[in-house]
């Protein structure tokens, strides 16, 4: 399906919605994002890989009731009148988990919002069923959550999502975005401003009462020079040494009062983390769950032995450290971690864009940092060390094992109880990770939104069927 034909089924939808409210159970009964209760599927999967091995299995068949998957093997019986969806030779996984992106774009709330909607489509559309926004934007700091709502309420195509919020604690560096008159956790945009351990339990608590799902904390300011022209930018980011500036944003107290709170709350906590020293230190003894980015960790063995004695997970970000020296220690990073055998849950700190703007955002070599293009990173992940199995499973159980509310229970692999989250590509990963970047189906919860292999009706292909024609 074409961009441009994709966007018509958006406008179509719209008009859809735009009817008015309908009696709930014709709503349910014609909502193609809800998979009927007595809906049976069976799909035949040449090859599988199910999200809990390194390998294939063979000749296998899935069948999903509803949205969950009920039984998984070689000798399934299909029940009578089940919809039957032959993928062929085509490789099957469960549906790609990304724990690190953000779907809100830039400019006006309008603005904003369209990308976030067009973000959620191009996310699924390419395998991502589920997904953790790690950050609003702009001046819209509790949109994500709405976005969130909206989606499991049947109202938009798009990705499970788990969110952040605004962060907790203004990023240094930035400070002419701030109006002069701002006030204490009312800053505009993705940051709760904090003044002490106290407030910053205060900004935990406040997420919860807003609906976040995880509490992101800016624990670096990452640029030495107050603004980008300044001084150049390597002498921003990084000392003579080679390594991250990283200045301390908050006190080790600050940092664990929040870990604290977010633990008492069920909160998920991340902090960012650009080089290694204090704030580094803190985030893994506060401890967070998650620490991201962890630039020049390899030349902290201390702390990196604290991360595998803890049992720590690391989450690294390539899509918005694709060239320069950024990457570089990232890739180090990523190596060092790894070899250490520390958990890397994918993410990709992709940003939203718009249809349109895919092209505008590619690089040099063709990749893209735009949501819904975040499988670039699987090749990088591979080439620095990883098997195509460990890098596969990274966007699968290892980071469903992220997840907040025990996640790893509903999705992350194909097996009977879970959610029937599932996407196939045509050819074969383990040989060749770029697979990965080519999806070709897609079914979340039970209800198939892409088929380029078989060609069943879709989401896509019968919400342009009803697009009115002139």
């Amino acid at each position: 399906m074409t961009r441009a034909r994709i966007l018509l089924v958006a406008a179509a939808l719209s008009l859809v919605h735009a009817r008015g409210p309908a009696p709930v159970m014709a709503q349910q009964a014609r909502n193609p994002y809800v998979a009927a209760t007595d809906r049976v599927v069976a799909i035949r999967a040449g090859r599988l890989f199910d999200g809990t091995r390194a390998t294939y299995a063979n000749n296998q068949m899935i069948l999903v009731r509803g949205d969950r998957i009920t039984e998984v093997g070689p000798n399934v019986a299909i029940p009578a009148g089940a919809t039957v969806i032959d993928l062929g030779s085509a490789t099957v996984l469960p549906g790609l988990i990304d724990t690190h992106l953000h779907m809100m774009g830039t400019g006006s709330p309008a603005t904003q919002w369209i990308v976030a909607v067009q973000s959620s489509q191009m996310a699924l559309y390419n395998g991502w069923t589920t997904v953790v926004d790690q950050g609003s934007r702009e001046n819209l700091p509790w949109a994500t959550i709405e976005l969130r709502n909206a989606i499991e309420a049947g109202l938009l195509m798009g990705p499970r999502m788990q969110v952040a919020g605004p962060v907790v604690n203004s990023r240094g560096n930035f400070a002419t975005e701030f109006p002069p008159d701002a006030n204490d956790l009312t800053l505009p945009g993705d940051r709760l401003g904090i003044r002490g351990p106290e407030s910053a339990r205060h900004a935990v608590r406040l997420l919860k009462l807003m609906g976040a799902d995880w509490v992101k904390t800016y624990a670096t300011w990452d640029n030495e020079a107050p603004h980008q022209s300044f001084v150049e930018s390597t002498v921003r980011q990084f000392k003579p040494d080679g390594t991250m500036v990283g200045i301390p944003a908050l006190t080790f107290e600050e940092v664990q009062a929040i870990a604290d709170e977010a633990r008492r709350l069920g909160l998920r906590t991340t902090c960012h983390t650009y080089g290694i020293g204090e704030a580094a230190n803190s985030c893994v003894r506060a401890p967070f769950d998650v620490p991201m980015h962890m630039m020049d960790i390899d030349r902290d063995p201390a702390l990196l032995r604290e991360i595998v004695e803890r049992g720590t997970t690391v989450q690294l970000t390539f899509n918005d450290a694709w060239e320069g020296p950024r990457r570089a220690t990232t890739d180090r990073a990523f190596r060092a971690l790894h070899a250490a055998g520390v958990p890397l849950p994918f993410g990709s700190g992709t940003q939203g864009a718009a249809w349109s703007q895919l092209e505008s955002t590619r690089r040099r070599d063709g990749t893209s940092g735009a949501v819904g293009e975040a499988a670039n990173q699987f090749p990088v992940f591979v080439q620095l060390g990883m098997t195509p199995a460990e890098a596969l499973n990274s966007a699968l159980m290892v980071a469903a094992r992220d997840l907040n509310y025990h996640w790893e229970g509903r999705v992350g692999s194909i097996e009977a109880g879970k959610l029937a989250d599932i996407v196939a590509v045509a050819g074969d990963p383990l040989a060749d990770i770029t697979e990965l970047q080519r999806v070709r189906f897609v079914m979340k919860g039970g209800v198939v939104y892409r088929d380029d292999l078989t060609n069943h009706p879709s989401v896509m292909s019968s919400l342009l069927a009803q697009a009115p024609s002139r």
